[in-house]
């Protein structure tokens, strides 16, 4: 948790030290940095996803975790007997994070990321006889929080859409790597 306020303090001090400044090596990165669309994945809980568009100094991203558990097949009543077992499943978690961008050159940026996480864990009672799966018992959701960082660097396309690598490191998606295109 004293991660996730770390983050939090970092993204409230990118705000308060950028306002109003840009990049200013160059006209044609100015009008390079107003935004960017984001799409990525990699390697967290059984694979991730990454969606996001960034706005000046700050971007928004939604990302799902590959990892989720479910039954092949339930049934939709309960078990009419005694003798299961409840086994736990767990959906794919969502997350939406907030990033505050910080230039650590005119084409390289740092990123600490903050979010939530949203997931919910079904218990399901499962016959020791047959193996059959019957209805959920009990549901339950969770938000928690989701940080990280990472660093974007702007590859000079010879246009006004550069492309922009990113690499980032997130508690819930793992390491991610995305692709942008600046608008």
């Amino acid at each position: 948790m004293k991660t996730f306020f770390f983050c939090l303090l970092c993204c409230a001090t990118i705000a308060s030290a950028q306002q109003g400044k840009m990049p200013t090596d160059t006209i044609s990165m100015q009008k390079r940095f107003i935004g960017e669309i984001i799409v990525g994945g990699g390697y967290g809980e059984g694979g991730s996803f990454l969606l996001g568009a960034r706005l000046y100094y700050f971007s928004f991203e939604f990302g799902m975790s590959g990892k989720g558990t479910k039954p092949d097949r339930q049934l939709d009543y309960a078990p009419p007997h005694n003798d299961y077992t409840l086994r736990e499943f767990k959906n794919l978690p969502m997350t939406f994070t907030v990033s505050g961008y910080y230039p650590i050159s005119s084409r390289l940026f740092a990123y600490p990321s903050v979010g939530l996480v949203s997931r919910t864990t079904q218990l399901i009672p499962q016959s020791n006889a047959t193996g059959w799966y019957y209805e959920t018992q009990s549901r339950t959701e969770q938000i928690e929080a989701c940080y990280g960082f990472g660093v974007c660097y702007f590859l000079n396309s010879g246009n006004r859409s550069d492309i922009v690598l990113h690499l980032s490191a997130r508690n819930i998606l793992g390491v991610t790597a995305a692709i942008g295109f600046a608008l």
